[in-house]
């Protein structure tokens, strides 16, 4: 009698299918599937791998002649009687009767017990895979766990075009799911009318509050983003609102401005130029202590007091620092703005947001907002964050380029989302109109 043991093999592949499709290349039908899992495959010393699959599998014709020679294996024509046989016999429950079934007869014992231990590992596997599905039955059904309806795929692609960051996508689709029913979810425009909504409420605005004069105002960020300009806007605004409260024989506020940017190329010239304008000037600050002084010789005449800072990347980490011992010492109670352009893509808006910290600043400044045509990567990155916006500048003309934010601001901005006349009534209702007349 000729002896061959029941071999399980394995085989890799991207896919059940293809691994499926290989072993069919190769036995035709001779070989059964055990079982599979996922695996890393491919790559070089662990790098570059992809996600994969591992089958199991064993070979037909292995089986032959466990019996007398001669003899056709018939328990082999029935899979599922052998299989019940074989975890019998491995949990002892009726170790004789499963030793009796056709075909069994005349086995090694070894052989055997390979061949219960193999079929065992399968009753465990799909007694793992019952109570999962029980676990999560539930789950699977609920609305949540929709994933590929199609207005979810919609949603998706018009997030993903606005420039949404993956985890904030992500988060949306998640609020969708556990919100919508798979019937609610049909009615798409109602989905996206309150995607729209979850966007607005996702945009933290700064509200103004009243600080005993003078009001201290420093902008920071990095190189280019238009910090001297928004000064000049802001201070343009101050004038402006000054001049329609003149009627009512309100004061005129006092503003000074002072730069700590010294090393620029321009830098001074450029914010005279400006100031020179409004008729205001501007005085120059390198140190903690000439920053001091300037304050303390002001504190009693000026309403508002603009400080203009040196711009630096966001990796110029000591720079930063320096200039946040310079702010400081100087011992003044001030607000610090972060500013940078509405073109800043997310993953440099983040790096930017942590690296300026250390100046504490209140909130930011989006400058240049009419350069871009997407806002999804900003809200996505303030809204990760917790970081609100107090206003966002237009172009480089001093006066009416500068507006308080509201998220309306941002919703409108947003691309296929399909806003008629009265949808943009509702979110100017609910989330602000834009509000020109600066009061800072």
């Amino acid at each position: 009698m000729s002896e061959k043991f029941a071999r399980v093999y394995e085989i890799t592949g991207k896919n059940i299918e293809e691994c499926k499709n290989t072993l069919n290349a190769k036995y035709g039908s001779n070989w059964v599937q055990c079982g599979w899992k996922k695996t890393l495959i491919g790559g070089f010393l662990g790098f570059g791998q992809k996600e994969g699959v591992m089958m199991s599998y064993m070979l037909n014709s292995e089986y032959q002649d466990f019996s007398k020679a001669g003899k056709e294996p018939s328990v082999y024509s029935s899979r599922i009687s052998q299989a019940k046989a074989l975890i019998d016999y491995h949990n002892n429950r009726d170790s004789q009767s499963a030793l009796k079934a056709p075909g069994f007869s005349g086995i090694p014992d070894g052989t055997l017990t390979s061949i219960a231990q193999t079929a065992n590992l399968t009753q465990k596997i799909e007694q793992l895979t019952k109570a999962v599905n029980e676990g999560f039955g539930n789950y699977a059904r609920r609305p949540e766990a929709v994933s590929e309806h199609s207005t979810i795929i919609s949603i998706k692609e018009t997030l993903a075009e606005n420039e949404f960051t993956l985890k904030y996508i992500d988060s949306i689709i998640e609020r969708i799911k556990k919100t919508f029913t798979v019937e609610e979810l049909s009615d798409e425009q109602t989905v996206r009318q309150q995607v729209v909504n979850w966007i607005g409420q996702d945009i933290s605005v700064e509200s103004d509050s009243y600080v005993k004069p003078p009001k201290i105002i420093v902008l920071c960020g990095p190189t280019g983003v238009g910090k001297t300009t928004t000064i000049a806007k802001l201070a343009a605004a101050i004038k402006l609102h000054a001049k329609k409260e003149e009627a009512r024989q309100h004061p005129v506020p006092e503003i000074r401005i002072v730069t700590t940017d010294i090393t620029r190329v321009g830098a001074k010239e450029q914010i005279e130029h400006w100031a020179a304008s409004m008729k205001l000037t501007v005085e120059t600050a390198e140190d903690p202590e000439t920053l001091g002084n300037f304050l303390r010789v002001n504190k009693d005449s000026a309403d508002y007091i603009f400080v203009d800072t040196a711009g630096y990347s966001p990796k110029d980490i000591k720079s930063i620092a320096n200039m946040a011992d310079i702010l400081n010492g100087s011992g003044m109670n001030k607000q610090v703005f972060l500013t940078f352009s509405a073109g800043t893509k997310p993953r440099d808006l983040e790096e930017i947001l942590r690296n300026y910290e250390v100046l504490n600043y209140k909130s930011v400044i989006i400058t240049k907002f009419d350069e871009t045509s997407s806002v999804g990567g900003i809200i996505s990155v303030l809204a990760d964050k917790h970081k609100s916006i107090s206003y966002v500048t237009y172009g480089q003309d001093v006066f009416g380029t500068i507006e308080r934010t509201v998220p309306a601001r941002f919703l409108k901005s947003l691309s296929g989302f399909s806003m008629d006349d009265e949808y943009i009534s509702k979110i100017d209702a609910k989330f602000g109109k834009e509000n020109t007349d600066i009061l800072i």
